[in-house]
């Protein structure tokens, strides 16, 4: 057999099995060489329709509960008793066992807080992908909006909180509300 004449076929079965490699290592590599989370953080989730009531705001460092009076335009009788409304519930995320909380509010305001995006050990919190491109697009795929992740540079993990954070999407405004990482 003449192997000059079979170049051709050799790089057109070995640049796919090259690139697939490529890409299965693009994903699995950044795993390897990640340190897990250290930091858990405080969320708030907002159980309910209305944009007024109580709510929780950090200050210096400390969980502080706060009313949101209703908008002026609402008529007296369209407003329920504003401080009777709750809005949010807070929960505590556990990066150690992959688990929410809930949390009183005097459990909350025993933790001190950082409010920065990042942690001090460099994971950020953040939500989904809305459009998943040009690709995915048009055939429908790889939307996860309602999917939150841990991340740190390449490496991201998916984490699960609470029921409500993925209702709330659907049934009123809000999800859920990054309140702080819970400083050791």
């Amino acid at each position: 057999m003449d192997t000059q004449n079979k170049w051709p076929l050799y790089i057109a079965i070995g640049l796919p099995v090259l690139f697939i490699a490529g890409l299965i290592g693009a994903v699995y590599i950044p795993q390897l060489f990640a340190k897990p989370a250290q930091y858990d953080f405080l969320y708030a989730v907002r159980n309910s329709n209305e944009y007024y009531g109580q709510t929780y705001v950090v200050e210096k460092g400390k969980i502080v509960k706060r009313y949101l009076p209703p908008p002026v335009e609402l008529k007296p009788t369209d407003v329920k008793n504003y401080q009777a409304v709750v809005i949010d519930s807070i929960y505590l995320y556990e990066v150690a066992n992959d688990k929410s909380r809930e949390l009183t509010i005097e459990e909350a305001q025993a933790l001190m807080l950082d409010q920065n995006p990042k942690a001090p050990d460099g994971y950020m919190l953040t939500g989904g992908q809305t459009d998943g491109g040009l690709i995915t697009g048009l055939f429908g795929g790889n939307r996860d909006y309602n999917a939150r992740y841990l991340k740190n540079g390449f490496y991201s993990k998916q984490i699960y909180l609470t029921q409500a954070d993925s209702r709330s999407y659907y049934y009123g405004p809000g999800g859920i509300n990054f309140l702080g990482w819970v400083i050791k």
